[in-house]
Order: C-alpha cells, then sequence, then structure tokens
C-alpha cells in the first residue's frame, strides 16, 4: 500500500488480487469529484468502482503522468476534453443538481467581489486601481463574452497535463474536485503555462473548430480574449475558499494564493493580445 498525502486531499494505492487500484480522498468542499466522476465517460476519465461522498475508488491507469506533455499531445488532451464538454452542454441542469461550483456570472460576480475586498490591501496601488477598473468592467466583459456563442458547460477548473495521466491514445483526465458550471474556455488558460506562442495558436483553433459542429457562429478566438482574467479570478476565489476551510496549520499551502490569482488578472487584463495568445494583431 502507497499512500500521498497533501492538505487538500490523499491519494491511496491498493493492491487487490483484480490488480492495483486507487482511493482518493477529499474534503468536503471537493465533494464535487466523487458525485461527478460516475457521471462522465470511461473513455475520458478513470474507471470508477465505487463512489461515496469525498471519496472514489479508482481504477489503475497505465502509463504517466504527463507533466511533460508538450506539442501535440497537448492538442489531443485539449479535443479530449472539448468533445467531452460539448455533451455536457444539455446536461447542466443535471450539475445544478449535484451542487458543482457555478461560475456563471450571476452567481460569481458576488464571490469575485467578496475575494477583491478581503485581499486588496496585500496589493500595491497601481494594481489596486487596474484591478477596480477591472472588476467594475466585469458585467460587460460577460455579456461579451456569452456573446462570442460558446454555451455554459461542465468546466475542469484546473485542466493541464500534470491532471492528465497515461499514454497516447489512452490518457484519462483526473482531479475533478473543482469542477463547475461555466464558459468552457476556462480551461484553456491552465494549460497556457506549457505552451508556446505557436500550441497557443493552434490550442484556440482547436476550441473553435471543435465547437464550431456544436454550435455554429461561435467566435472562439474572441472568446479566448475575453476570458484571459477571468481564469485568475476564479482561482482566488478557489484559493479563498481552500483558506477558510483549512486547518489554521494547513493555511500557508495557499496564504498568498488569492492576492497573487488577482494580481495576475490584472496583468492578463493589461496584456495586449499578442502576449495573451502568441497570435499577432
Amino acid at each position: 500500500m502507497q499512500v500521498r498525502t497533501w492538505n487538500l486531499s490523499s491519494i491511496w494505492r491498493l493492491p487487490t488480487s483484480g490488480g492495483q487500484v486507487w482511493l482518493k480522498v477529499t474534503p468536503p468542499f471537493s465533494a464535487s469529484e466523487a458525485a461527478v466522476m460516475p457521471l462522465l465517460d470511461p473513455r475520458v476519465v478513470p474507471t470508477v468502482l465505487g463512489a461515496a461522498p469525498n471519496r472514489v475508488l479508482l481504477a489503475d491507469v497505465p502509463g504517466q503522468d504527463q507533466y511533460g506533455a508538450r506539442g501535440e499531445e497537448l492538442r489531443t488532451m485539449a479535443r479530449i476534453l472539448i468533445r467531452l464538454q460539448t455533451v455536457w452542454v444539455d446536461r447542466v441542469p443535471q450539475l445544478e443538481q449535484l451542487g458543482v461550483l457555478d461560475m456563471r456570472a450571476a452567481a460569481i460576480l458576488p464571490l469575485i467581489h467578496c475575494v477583491v475586498q478581503r485581499n486588496r490591501h496585500e496589493l500595491d496601488s497601481p494594481t489596486q486601481r487596474h484591478l477596480d477598473d477591472l472588476i467594475n468592467d466585469l458585467p460587460v466583459r460577460f455579456a461579451a463574452l456569452e456573446a462570442c456563442g460558446i454555451p455554459h458547460t461542465l468546466v475542469h477548473g484546473d485542466f493541464h497535463p500534470g491532471n492528465v495521466r497515461g499514454a497516447p491514445g489512452g490518457y484519462r483526465i483526473l482531479y475533478w474536485g473543482g469542477c463547475g458550471i461555466g464558459h468552457p474556455m476556462l480551461d484553456l488558460r491552465p494549460s497556457f503555462m506549457y505552451f508556446t506562442p505557436h500550441d497557443r495558436v493552434e490550442a484556440i483553433s482547436i476550441w473553435d473548430s471543435e465547437w464550431s459542429q456544436a454550435v455554429p457562429g461561435r467566435d472562439a478566438p474572441r472568446g479566448a480574449d475575453l476570458i484571459r482574467p477571468l481564469g485568475p479570478l476564479y482561482s482566488a476565489v478557489v484559493y479563498q475558499k481552500f483558506l477558510d476551510n483549512s486547518e489554521r496549520s494547513e493555511r500557508p499551502y495557499h496564504q498568498g494564493d488569492p492576492p497573487h490569482a488577482l494580481s495576475d488578472a490584472v496583468a492578463m487584463a493589461t496584456e495586449p493580445p499578442d502576449l495573451q495568445t502568441g497570435s499577432p494583431q
């Protein structure tokens, strides 16, 4: 038996007569993972052998964690996720019943305002001013994002190659504890740090081509520009939730994360589009 623990969950690798299995245990604020994973396509997530509140038993996924994936491997992972998201467009009411995080404007705006007020004192004056401008403009930004034509659906919440395991032809997406309902291109942002400028352009093209099959007339490139600062704003909300629900001894893991995420949001809101996506102006 092998155990890996950290402040947000633990994973137990257990030998059985049928082979190796994995038991993941999460705190209550990550309960969405055990609720959602059994409903997902088993070609996209590890096979779920059993689930109960705050825990999920998974079959082994042969291969490796994909932190080192680059180029075509990253693009393949994006296609896998997007195709899952298109299926869930018509199942949003089911996600609502499960109580996953609502990342849509009406629900998330009050949470963003709250995390800004609680952490703005950690930022310097110029960053505070830019942050205020960004927050005041959020209703307009959300309306423009809605006009891009890509519907709300299942959002992974922390989609990057480190949360993918397997091998080419057998990738499985892990860690659904931060999933929610929102704009699917929110999942583009965590992967950007792994992408070259060329890969970023390719990734947006993939989002565009995949969603064009489900929703004619969408504008994924415009959506990618609009959503850039929203990703770290959502992250600030999630990090604050971690802090508010963690024991005091565990808070140092994320103590500085909300103000850092707010600073990232300001940087992304003020970067020229060519630096954000690697595409020409």
